[in-house]
């Protein structure tokens, strides 16, 4: 999922962005962990998003200040992955959920269910996970497609290190 942020992104609506697998934004985009402002606590998962993509201390400086980061600096933090200018914002994004979207579905998925285990493995388990992620992608049509594609001497059209941009 891509939450694509115009706008302010506060609260709730930030632990839901939080909750997705990119933050694309508009330049004039901010973010804000709110809920202080309000004399409440984190919600909405935030909590558990924050402290995993950003650290402990970071984390903990969002939530106790309530400040808002711009779309630069949230970026910066880690928590957006691509900052483009109103102008174009539509049709960066368009062309960013053609790319993932006609991409390998099957073994983002995989990768997904693995990355999201990251924190909770040691070495050995994460290693084990991969292998099995991996015994289940080449049964996947996408595994077929990579391998026709890489002998016919092309490159995978899959996600954002593929397109040539």
């Amino acid at each position: 999922m891509i939450a694509a942020v115009e706008g302010a992104a506060a609260g709730a609506g930030f632990s839901l962005a939080l909750a997705c697998d990119l933050i694309v934004a508009s330049a004039d985009a901010r973010f804000s962990c709110a809920f202080v402002r309000l004399g409440l606590v984190p919600d909405q998962g935030s909590s558990f998003f924050l402290v995993r993509q950003l650290g402990l201390h970071r984390a903990k400086r969002l939530v106790f200040s309530g400040e808002f980061l711009g779309a630069r600096e949230a970026a910066s933090y880690g928590i957006v992955s691509d900052v483009w200018e109103p102008a174009v914002f539509e049709s960066e994004l368009a062309n960013t959920v053609r790319v993932f979207s006609s991409g390998p579905t099957a073994s983002y998925g995989l990768a997904k269910k693995i990355l999201n285990r990251a924190f909770e493995l040691d070495l050995a388990s994460a290693l084990e996970t991969e292998a099995l992620g991996q015994g289940l992608a080449v049964s996947t049509q996408d595994y077929a497609n990579g391998v026709r594609t890489f002998r016919e001497g092309g490159s995978r059209q899959g996600g954002p290190g593929f397109t040539g941009r």
